[in-house]
């Protein structure tokens, strides 16, 4: 990814995988259901920017791995506004729900 790409952008989702060494011992049997509430305590992929959720995913190949998504302005990581199991769906839900919110702020 070229710095220009980044600096144009209104999200960055940063991609987790399980790490099995960061699971506490109540969550060992239920590893998917952990780290789709927890995605920062596994092992760091990549990191995606973007504008829309076509342009985060489109051409990955993340599926079922776990995400945090942030809204991003010039220079700055905004709040987290959604995290879970990565698909398409749920990364698109969570950007038009923090869509709306932010258009409410603005009225």
């Amino acid at each position: 990814m070229l710095v220009k790409d980044i600096i144009g952008s209104a999200f960055v989702m940063l991609v987790f995988e399980e790490n099995e060494k960061n699971i506490p011992y109540s969550h060992k049997l239920e590893p998917i259901t952990y780290f789709s509430n927890h995605p920062w305590r596994g092992r760091l992929i990549d990191i995606y920017y973007g504008n829309t959720a076509e342009e985060l995913l489109e051409g990955r190949s993340c599926e079922g791995m776990f995400y945090a998504l942030y809204s991003y302005g010039d220079d700055f990581c905004g709040p987290l506004i959604g995290y879970g199991v990565v698909d398409y769906d749920s990364v698109r839900d969570d950007i038009k729900n923090f869509e709306i919110t932010e258009d409410e702020d603005d009225a």
